[in-house]
């Protein structure tokens, strides 16, 4: 059976005005965090968020129950959106899914678990420390795990939303957290409050670099036409990494498993409208192909 090796990044404590490519270099930080443990299933899930009225929190918990119990379950990664902050207080929604936040705790006493922050829980970055000492998260921007002669790459997704502007993204998705529910989700909405919340310079930093024409409508950005050029965007920069390395990442909300590209998205349990599945996880056994599963209770 093939070990399992983890690499956190803590790139979140190194300076945020890193370039894309930076951003995307797993291997920068291998001398960073590296363990050995054994072997056993991964099981990422993603864009759960929770605060948000389409969230499906009852198959999720239920969910998280079944995972506690299953002996074969190494590893959970949390790939982002977990919470939904931009929608929501942070601080008041952390406090009404305690329960939720109480169920990872004990999870963490079976297994190892590892979360990736996305826009919109980004904020849970400023709150690592207490989350790691509260509920024994361990929190990071990104994380890879090593399981035999096979890389896996975790990372939300909302890098490939503006690719140059990742800092600015990352600072106006922080911002927006904190926006306390009255924000709104509409592009000209999240540019005004942004725009109040920053200095002139920074302004215009973020019109020159290119991030302004990125903020799109949330119904835009799970669209089928719109997951097509995220995939683009996250083949070009699988590009850069050794052929044994999948890059697994959430944020359209659309699942799928791209064996022959490496590339593998985690879905969402957030109901939709259309054909859509949603409630889904990926499932990696022993350094195989991943696999798509929906659940169901």
């Amino acid at each position: 059976m093939p070990d399992l090796k983890i690499n956190l990044d803590h790139s979140q404590e190194m300076d945020s005005h890193k370039s894309l490519e930076r951003a995307f270099d797993p291997y920068a930080y291998m001398g960073w965090g590296l363990f050995n443990y054994g072997d056993g299933m991964i099981i990422a899930v993603s864009d759960v968020h929770l605060g948000w009225s389409r969230s499906d929190v009852v198959t999720f918990k239920d969910f998280l129950h079944e995972i506690v119990d299953s002996e074969p379950v190494e590893h959970v990664i949390l790939v982002g959106d977990i919470f939904d902050m931009w929608r929501r207080d942070p601080e008041k929604l952390l406090q009404e899914y305690t329960e939720i936040l109480e169920h990872l705790k004990e999870l963490s006493k079976k297994k190892s678990i590892h979360y990736v922050v996305g826009n919109h829980d980004y904020n849970m970055i400023e709150k690592k420390d207490p989350m790691k000492n509260t509920y024994n998260l361990s929190i990071s921007k990104n994380f890879l795990l090593t399981c035999g002669d096979k890389k896996y790459y975790f990372i939300h997704g909302y890098q490939f939303d503006a690719p140059g502007a990742v800092d600015t993204y990352e600072r106006f998705a922080n911002i927006i957290c904190k926006g306390n529910d009255t924000v709104g989700t509409g592009p000209e909405e999240l540019w005004k409050y942004f725009t109040s919340k920053v200095s002139f310079l920074e302004r215009l930093r973020a019109q020159a670099n290119g991030f302004r024409k990125h903020l799109i409508s949330p119904q835009e950005r799970i669209s089928e036409e719109y997951a097509e050029k995220i995939k683009d965007r996250a083949s070009e920069k699988l590009d850069t990494f050794t052929e044994d390395t999948y890059l697994v990442y959430g944020h359209t909300h659309r699942p799928y498993v791209d064996a022959k590209n490496r590339l593998v998205n985690t879905g969402s349990w957030v109901e939709r409208d259309d054909s859509v599945p949603w409630n889904t996880y990926i499932e990696i056994i022993d350094g195989e192909c991943p696999r798509k599963v929906n659940y169901s209770r």
